[in-house]
């Protein structure tokens, strides 16, 4: 039940040394798959289009974007008004691109801190259920702690040993 920090304070505490930590992605909520079930040309802009995104709630959200891998079926992270992503400084809100409302934001690698990748948005497997939480399915914000051992710690030397220590 630590934190990543708490982990590194009580491994160092027992005579190993933590380097750095490093985090998969940003855990942002709230963001959830999103089937796409339709893409339309959007009135006023020749590199837009609007999508209508099945979150598993009653009424779809409406979703303005630019990606240009999107297709009609595929899953893909979708930031709901209030999510904090990587590259913006603000939350998602609603907003409107040249007169049509987007409710949301369909998210790239670079929007989940996953990669650099924004050259189209993620797309996720087939089989997963619109509405299901992406932070937790893809394990966003979980840590890797950079561990120096030392001569005299050779019982850490494997990730069994560095287990029972925190055992």
């Amino acid at each position: 039940d630590w934190s990543a920090e708490e982990l590194g304070d009580k491994l160092t505490a027992a005579g190993l040394k933590l380097e750095n930590i490093h985090y998969f992605g940003i855990k942002t909520e709230p963001v959830v798959v999103g089937r796409i079930l339709t893409i339309s040309p959007h009135p006023a802009a020749d590199r837009l289009v609007v999508c209508t995104v099945d979150i598993g709630t009653a009424a779809p959200l409406q979703v303005v974007t630019g990606a240009s891998n999107i297709a009609v079926g595929i899953n893909v992270p979708t930031a709901l008004p209030g999510a904090k992503l990587a590259t913006l400084k603000e939350p998602v809100r609603e907003i409107t691109f040249r007169g049509v409302k987007s409710q949301g934001v369909l998210c790239a690698e670079d929007e989940l801190g996953i990669s650099d990748d924004h050259s189209g948005v993620m797309v996720l497997p087939p089989d997963l259920e619109p509405g299901a939480d992406v932070t937790s399915l893809l394990k966003l914000g979980d840590a890797v702690l950079d561990i120096e051992i030392y001569p005299n710690r050779a019982d850490c030397l494997s990730i069994i040993g560095l287990a029972r220590e925190v055992a």
